[in-house]
């Protein structure tokens, strides 16, 4: 989980260069990104540069007949 955080930082760190205009919020809409059974609902704060996890979700490995 650590390691696919800081991938999403490291991602939304070099995505935006300078802060948003002042009229702008500067914190994203609701993202996902999926890896392996590991999800994880974030949002990017572009004024604090880092973003903020809202939901990790694991899904376990099933095995079916």
């Amino acid at each position: 989980m650590e390691r696919l955080a800081q991938q999403l930082a490291d991602a939304a760190a070099v995505r935006y260069l300078g802060d948003p205009p002042l009229h702008e919020s500067g914190v994203s809409r609701l993202l996902d990104h999926a890896e392996g059974s590991l999800m994880v609902w974030y949002q990017e704060h572009r004024r604090l540069t880092m973003i903020f996890v809202v939901r990790v979700q694991h899904w376990p490995v099933t095995t079916t007949p």
